[in-house]
């Protein structure tokens, strides 16, 4: 069986796809594999707005600046800067390993391999042993940076500007299944299942309605009764999800934490399961 039927792709040769793209081609992007099954996997279970970007990081650790000279750019006294300097200030909120960005398309995750690399021959690491280490810091930054994607996607404004309605939308669903689980009387089942159809339930009848007559849309269907609120009332509660790809999401939170804690609950089942998102090609 071959890398591809395995799922593993050099870098530099990603196909790419709806979700994901690669376009690293910095260092090590003829011998470094993906292995875009498991990418692909990562991103149907989290279901993100938009496709994910890997590709190389160009930022520079943050250098000493010359006396007298403030990280602002001020000067506050006499230095060793010449006019013909340029001062370059590295925002020091900033990881300089990788970086993860909205953009219009989605995400973008960058990885800093030059970096990578620096360091690794800084512990004097020859070129001839270097690809398996680098592929081990490599892999870890990019798995970082896809579990700060899913935060940023799910826990955030950046993509959702309903983000916070859709908390404070899921509590009175929390609430309610919480007290059928601890008191499972006929009232409070029937006021959960009233909360359901409040919620998930006539999107639910919807969807049905609209398979039938074929021009259901699991992103924006027509019929969605999210279209019928305000964007006002939509901000401080909302009480729809976006992803609804299968009957069991009609279920689900607004807040996607199911999508949240499965898509961050597989990418450690792979880890810890042998199955490697980058590794070193033979």
């Amino acid at each position: 069986m071959n890398n591809v039927e395995q799922g593993f792709a050099r870098l530099s040769e990603v196909p790419p796809g709806e979700f994901f793209v690669c376009t690293y081609n910095g260092n090590f992007s003829e011998t470094l594999e993906v292995d875009v099954a498991q990418v692909n996997k990562f991103l149907d279970i989290a279901s993100f707005d938009g496709r994910v970007l890997l590709t190389e990081s160009k930022i520079r650790k943050p250098q000493a600046l010359p006396d007298g000279i403030n990280t602002d750019g001020s000067v506050t006294g006499r230095g060793s800067l010449r006019w013909s300097q340029k001062i370059q200030v590295e925002d020091k909120g900033v990881n300089p390993y990788f970086q993860v960005e909205p953009d219009e398309s989605g995400w973008v995750i960058s990885v800093n391999g030059n970096l990578i690399q620096e360091d690794l021959v800084k512990k004097g690491i020859d070129a001839r042993n270097m690809a398996e280490p680098f592929a081990s810091k490599f892999r870890y930054y990019t798995s970082v940076g896809l579990r700060e994607t899913l935060l940023k996607d799910k826990c955030t404004r950046l993509k959702d500007p309903f983000k916070y309605g859709r908390m404070f939308g899921s509590v009175p669903l929390v609430l309610n299944y919480g007290l059928v689980i601890v008191y499972p009387s006929l009232p409070q089942v029937i006021v959960t299942c009233i909360a359901f159809l409040g919620y998930g339930g006539m999107d639910f009848l919807h969807k049905k309605l609209e398979e039938a007559e074929g021009i259901w849309d699991p992103q924006i269907s027509p019929g969605r009764w999210e279209n019928h609120l305000s964007p006002k009332s939509r901000i401080a509660f909302d009480p729809y999800r976006i992803t609804l790809k299968s009957d069991l999401d009609f279920l689900g939170l607004p807040f996607e934490i199911d999508r949240l804690t499965l898509a961050y609950g597989y990418l450690d089942w792979k880890k810890y399961t042998g199955n490697p998102l980058i590794r070193a090609a033979d």
